[in-house]
């Protein structure tokens, strides 16, 4: 899978003691996307992907560069479908920023009269294991209150 995003957000006009007429929007960057393989054997899914996030301003005269990260990220997935009843179970190990590189991943700045901005370092590798899902497909009946023409109810427990 490849998910590019172009943004293309600009200031209209100055705002209150800065001139920001027609710079770009702080952080915000033109290009980010995310590109990974979905590998599938029997009940496991692995998918590694790599994500971009694009050059971006810190202030809104756009002074302050802040250059482009490429990342590397990893998921893990179990499933077991008949789990119970008609019941599927789906666990997930995630990993972000699989190899620690540093990056900003947060500005907090104004764009009012100071333009003062910090930065947040992006996190060095962080993960994370997704709740076990237990998903249910169950023939929805009128008495429910559900459409005739919706025939599956879909929860999550």
């Amino acid at each position: 899978f490849i998910n590019p995003t172009y943004t293309h957000f600009i200031y209209d006009d100055n705002i209150k003691g800065m001139a920001t007429k027609d710079k770009y929007v702080l952080d915000t960057p033109k290009w980010m996307g995310r590109a990974g393989v979905i590998y599938k054997m029997g009940a496991f899914e692995f998918v590694p992907m790599v994500r971009y996030l694009g050059e971006r301003y810190g202030n809104a005269i756009n002074t302050e560069e802040v250059e482009s990260a490429w990342l590397a990220d990893f998921r893990a997935t179990y499933t077991q479908k008949n789990f119970y009843e008609k019941s599927t179970l789906k666990v997930s190990l995630e990993i972000d920023n699989l190899f620690g590189k540093e990056y900003i991943s947060v500005i907090n700045a104004s764009d009012y009269e100071t333009g003062t901005s910090t930065y947040q370092q992006g996190a060095r590798r962080s993960g994370r294991a997704r709740d076990s899902e237990v998903i249910a497909i169950a023939q929805a009946e009128e008495s429910e209150g559900l459409r005739k023409d919706n025939p599956y109810l879909l929860q999550t427990v």
